[in-house]
């Protein structure tokens, strides 16, 4: 088998390395790869693509051409909302295991497929000027599922060389094709997990790996501000390997994903022994600063006068607190409220 030129086998390292150094918000690859490759190979065109399920069927993701019109991508968007089932020689929902991350040219496809009548070369490849060309081309999959689709054309056959330096280019490519869907996955579950956190009833917090508060919900947020710079003190010690706080003072959950610095779900207990549990049970029902105040009193055994006193408030006030939390929790009396609130934790 004949070797690599040297100036090919300089090009192909270059991409794999520019392929393997990824930045904090990087540009999609196969919006920047075409010309590359194209040079990589000599051919005349080049044309990278995904898709997306939706409800009807397909929508077209676009990557880059480079001879080719960009037209080709809301053509073949509009096109396949009336195009056959079987429109192309494999299935982009869930690629058949003998085309997924391996090169192929028109006479492998022709031989498996019956290329030149496949709905989309057919109805397609005219339109932009590829019907006459040679084709190579590789569908990148992890496991089952399409990260990408490379095709390449020239007016003469493919030389097995250029088939053989296009292989090459593959395992980096899934590479970086899965970890952008890593990444993109790791942003969609952190915007998740901040919408999580909001229906947690403690106090609840999105730690970094060296405990700043990243986000915090709405019982958290109230206990941040009551308890200052010993509260925040607390938490970095929470996930601290070696200052571990007592067993029962939080729950503290690891949140890991390649490439993404470790984060920390902290959820306090409510047996830690500062009625958090009660205020959050506060919150949920609505109660007011004040309101959530008296709760607290209550779930810790104080009579109305020592509310009173502890909050400098008249008891007469208390009263009217007490009023207006029997209504917003539906209860009829303070032990009922106390046992309702202690349940709901």
């Amino acid at each position: 088998m004949a070797r690599f030129t040297l100036e090919s086998t300089n090009r192909l390292r270059e991409i794999e390395a520019t392929l393997e150094s990824i930045h904090e918000r990087p540009a999609p690859v196969l919006g920047w790869i075409a010309p590359m490759l194209r040079e990589l190979l000599g051919t005349d065109k080049a044309l990278t693509i995904s898709y997306e399920p939706k409800a009807d069927g397909l929508a077209v993701v676009p990557g880059q051409t480079v001879g080719i019109s960009n037209d080709v991508y809301p053509f073949l968007d509009r096109w396949l909302r009336s195009a056959p089932e079987r429109w192309a020689a494999y299935d982009p929902l869930c690629p058949e295991p003998s085309h997924r991350n391996v090169v192929m040219g028109t006479a492998d496809l022709e031989r498996m497929t019956s290329m030149a009548t496949t709905p989309v070369v057919r109805d397609v490849y005219p339109r932009f000027g590829l019907a006459d060309d040679d084709m190579l081309r590789v569908v990148i999959c992890e496991g089952p599922s399409l990260l990408g689709y490379v095709s390449l054309f020239q007016a003469s056959p493919f030389e097995p060389h250029q088939r053989r330096l296009l292989a090459h280019t593959v395992p980096a490519l899934r590479r970086r094709l899965s970890t952008e869907r890593l990444m993109t996955m790791a942003v969609s579950t952190r915007r998740l997990l901040d919408a999580a956190i909001t229906e947690i009833s403690a106090a609840t917090f999105i730690l970094s790996q060296h405990g700043s508060v990243i986000e915090a919900n709405a019982v958290g947020k109230l206990w941040l501000e009551r308890g200052g710079l010993e509260a925040r003190r607390r938490l970095r010690d929470a996930v601290r390997p070696l200052r571990r706080l007592p067993t029962g003072a939080f729950r503290v959950t690891p949140v890991e994903a390649p490439g993404v610095a470790t984060r920390y779900l902290v959820i306090e207990n409510a047996a830690s022994g500062n009625f958090d549990g009660v205020r959050s049970v506060g919150f949920r029902w609505g109660l007011t600063a004040r309101e959530i105040d008296v709760l607290v009193a209550l779930a810790e055994g104080l009579s109305t006068r020592m509310i009173a006193a502890h909050l400098r408030v008249s008891e007469r006030t208390v009263e009217t607190h007490l009023t207006s939390m029997f209504e917003k929790a539906q209860t009829e009396s303070r032990a009922e409220l106390v046992a309702k609130a202690m349940r709901a934790m």
